[in-house]
């Protein structure tokens, strides 16, 4: 594993946001002040569609106008980039490029491309609709440049905030010297025709929290933070302003779209988050509520804190915005658009405020008391301390935490220990002794389950390594579906799309051979609430989502299939393995790169040596559909055909796999990654070149630098994501090497590598 840094604190030293109120920060602050967007506007860049013009909070113009050779999503996610690394005083040179990495969350990356696509009959648009392709086309313009990493995560609405979570990782383990993190989503037809077919969507302004509200408008959002050691700011000159002083996470378990009513998953994330900060409730003056205006999100948030904050609610000292009743749903991007106002308010020490209602319309009396109306004003008493809580699809909440910074605090930082530093998710368990016992805590593989055409289940896989590859690559492409339903064996499989239902198969699989099944030989038998999930996929849910962005595009926006868009998000995966699990721990997915499952893995193996988690369920897979494949052979190139499955593995900390006498196939030295760019804007993909060192460059960083013979050729298609780790079962079960090693490379840039050290004569093996 890469070297763990001491517990410096992580710090703020750049923002940039572009949302309805402004294209940069300090014009949407003054805008939010002065009462701006309290209601919402045509929706100009929406597709267009019969049935009149949409309305919602579409972001302001870019300085200069829309660019006609980038996406939408892109432009404006360059354009917020660019601000905020501008903002931390870091230009060209200043920082090595292979040290500065990007992790953006979003819910639904490039969909407006896949829209183009659809329209045209041109498969080969598709090429911009991955969040690989995002990043890189917003990544390559940047006068900085960006060699580290390129991630793309999705905890659906909680994305914006969970990739904080994942940045700090990075920073925390010495990976990378900044990250630039945050959220984005544009407006598209896509989640405008979701949210309607869900009856989600509001025809007269948002209303939070109000007994009468009546739904969601759509927003769009981009808002990026960057984020490094106070030391290293501090070296280079930099003062920052503001601390991420905290995140925390959790799953509800409870439900696909609906939040658990009792609010008891977001609660945890509170909890977590004001552990990690060291904070009491009090303390956190200002917490920006997710308040869509639904029905189902208030009545549980309300709950969530009531039950995390007590009597601070109101009375106490906490003070609540729901600044959705100005920005509308940004989906992705909110959590971190939201939390970047909330530092203005800090530095200014003046409170946003809540449109359209008033606290007499509230439900929740702790809540009306909290809920910050009218007009702006000094926040008093002084803030000290600012949160923002997210509320996603399947039950994935996240709740961050920023505090003030000043020269004193600088000084002290170093003597003060987090009363529970920086664990995801809320238990008695979890101690500040379980986390400096992960010190020099190895991480190692307990459970593995293979899911691939013609080898379903760990012994066939095994088999069809063993057997000669068929003659001519005459080999299955696709998983038999009634194996893997008798695999899940749940009811609602029938409604689940061929990506979910392969990650559900493989990890009841591996949560078999981890030897964690309980006697329903499903849920965890174990610590459900400190065990993590992390999914990677290049394509997710693609059938459903092909099969809805078609339907609305013939039949419009009113008719959209709520199911299909449900099932098909990218965080589909992970919301369902929560449920399926009964993970009431953080679960999020990785997705839109070849990459995806070894990212996955990498912060994943981060968080068990941090000692955030204990276990950790890493799932990939694929679904490979007609459309998917004619895209890949539209945008040229002679490979082998597209290939389904699905990988997973179970990683414990070593102490823990000991205490519960638990073998292991292998442990994890080190998972790595790098990011290629561009040549040049004017052609947005790395070449071969640039591909090649950025794979030799992750190699190395994880210590993997032999490259071992592929055991998949000839056996098996195209597995994207899945490859990598497919490899690495491989080499454990055939047990043929002391060390296994695999990488692989995406073509948006996005390398990345792994090294294991399996069981040698003489030591403990898996069987």
């Amino acid at each position: 594993m890469e070297t763990q840094t001491d517990t410096a604190e992580i710090v703020i030293s750049g923002r940039a946001l572009a949302c309805v109120l402004g294209a940069d920060r300090d014009a949407a602050w003054a805008s939010l002040i002065a009462g701006g967007a309290a209601g919402p506007a045509e929706l100009t860049a929406l597709e267009p569609h019969e049935g009149g013009p949409r309305t919602g909070y579409q972001a302001a113009d870019l300085p200069g106008g829309a660019r006609d050779d980038l996406p939408r999503e892109a432009a404006y996610l360059r354009h917020a980039l660019a601000a905020a690394l501008a903002d931390a005083g870091i230009g060209a040179g200043d920082v090595p490029a292979d040290r500065i990495g990007v992790v953006m969350g979003t819910t639904l990356h490039g969909m407006r491309s896949a829209g183009v696509a659809l329209r045209a009959d041109d498969p080969a648009a598709l090429r911009r609709f991955q969040g690989a392709a995002v990043l890189q086309a917003a990544v390559a313009g940047l006068p900085v440049r960006v060699e580290g990493l390129g991630v793309t995560g999705c905890a659906a609405c909680s994305s914006g905030l969970s990739s904080l979570g994942l940045a700090r990782d990075l920073l925390e383990d010495g990976s990378l010297d900044v990250v630039v993190a945050g959220g984005y989503d544009t407006v598209s037809e896509y989640a405008y025709g979701g949210f309607n077919a869900l009856r989600l969507i509001s025809g007269s302004g948002v209303r939070p929290f109000a007994r009468d509200r009546r739904g969601m408008m759509l927003g769009e959002g981009y808002g990026v933070l960057v984020l490094e050691r106070g030391p290293d700011a501090a070296a280079r000159g930099h003062r920052a302003g503001f601390r991420l002083a905290g995140v925390g996470e959790s799953s509800d378990a409870h439900h696909l779209t609906q939040p658990d009513p009792a609010g008891r998953g977001a609660a945890r994330a509170i909890r977590a988050g004001l552990g990690a900060a060291g904070r009491a409730p009090a303390e956190v003056g200002l917490v920006c509520a997710h308040g869509t205006g639904t029905p189902g999100n208030e009545q549980g948030e309300a709950a969530a804190m009531e039950e995390a904050f007590g009597d601070a609610l109101g009375g106490g000292g906490v003070r609540v915005v729901a600044l959705k009743s100005r920005l509308g749903h940004t989906l992705g991007g909110a959590g971190a658009v939201e939390l970047l106002l909330a530092t203005h308010a800090l530095e200014a020490q003046v409170l946003p405020t809540t449109a359209n209602v008033v606290p007499a319309d509230v439900e929740s009396p702790a809540v009306a008391r909290a809920l910050v109306t009218g007009a702006a004003a000094p926040a008093d008493p002084p803030l000290e301390a600012v949160g923002a809580l997210s509320i996603g699809f399947g039950g994935a909440n996240t709740f961050a935490v920023v505090e003030r910074r000043d020269a004193a605090d600088r000084e002290r930082f170093g003597a003060r220990t987090p009363a529970v530093r920086g664990n995801d998710a809320d238990t008695d368990a979890d101690t500040d002794a379980d986390t400096d016992a992960a010190a020099g805590n190895g991480v190692v593989v307990t459970g593995l389950g293979v899911v691939l055409p013609g080898a379903v289940g760990n012994d066939a896989f095994r088999a069809a390594l063993d057997a000669e590859p068929p003659a001519g690559g005459g080999f299955p492409t696709r998983v038999d579906p009634a194996a893997v339903e008798r695999l899940v064996k749940v009811r609602r499989i029938r409604r689940m799309s061929a990506y979910v239902r392969l990650t559900l198969a493989a990890t009841r699989l591996a949560v078999d051979d981890a030897g964690l099944a309980a006697d329903d030989g499903v849920a965890l038998r174990a610590a459900p609430g400190v065990t993590g999930g992390l999914l990677g996929t290049a394509h997710g849910s693609a059938g459903y989502s092909e099969e809805y962005h078609r339907d609305v595009i013939e039949h419009g926006l009113d008719t959209a299939n709520a199911v299909l868009f449900a099932e098909g998000v990218p965080n589909a995966g992970a919301a369902h393995l929560s449920l399926y699990l009964g993970l009431t721990g953080p679960c999020q997915s990785v997705i839109g790169s070849s990459t995806a499952g070894l990212d996955a893995l990498r912060f994943a193996a981060a968080r068990l040596a941090a000692g955030r988690w204990r276990r950790a369920i890493v799932s990939v897979a694929e679904e490979a559909t007609p459309y998917t494949a004619a895209a890949y052979a539209a945008c040229g190139g002679d490979r082998p055909p597209l290939s389904e499955g699905a990988v997973t593995l179970v990683l414990e900390r070593r102490d823990e796999a000991e205490a519960r006498g638990a073998h292991a196939y292998a442990t994890l030295e080190g998972v790595s990654g790098a990011l290629a760019l561009a040549a040049s804007p004017a052609h947005p993909l790395p070449d071969g070149r640039a591909l090649g060192a950025a794979r030799t460059a992750a190699r190395s960083r994880a210590g993997a630098s032999a490259a071992h013979a592929d055991p998949l050729r000839g056996r098996f298609g195209r597995l994207f994501s899945v490859a990598p780790l497919a490899a690495a079962a491989a080499g454990f079960l055939l047990a043929r090497r002391e060390t296994v090693t695999v990488s692989t490379v995406d073509v948006h840039g996005g390398a990345a590598a792994a090294r294991f050290r399996c069981p040698g004569p003489g030591e403990a093996s898996r069987r």
